[in-house]
């Protein structure tokens, strides 16, 4: 099996080509060929963005009170999972009914 896309539409016309040759090494089928954490820290492309980051504040204090949010809704969704799968287990049929 071989893994195949494109870096194709409106979405990949203003990335740069070190970029999506960053995003091809993290894509690749063969794990041997794969990059792994350390040599994907080290991408010259992605070294060249982290020295020229600038964090928008704003925009990370909405992200982290999004993730805050979704973190809440995800344990109380567990929550209910785990109160409805008690409640089914203490439900019993009653017998000869059906």
């Amino acid at each position: 099996m071989i893994g195949r896309y494109e870096f194709e539409g409106d979405e990949w016309s203003v990335v740069s080509d070190e970029a999506k040759e960053f995003v091809s090494r993290l894509m690749q089928y063969d794990p041997m060929q794969r990059y792994s954490a350390e040599e994907a820290l080290a991408d010259p492309w992605l070294t060249k963005q982290a020295d020229n980051f600038q964090l928008d504040k704003p925009l990370a204090m909405k992200a982290l009170t999004n993730l805050q949010g979704f973190k809440v809704h995800y344990k109380f969704q567990g929550s209910l999972e785990k109160l409805f799968c008690r409640l089914s287990e203490n439900f019993r049929k009653p017998s000869g009914y059906f």
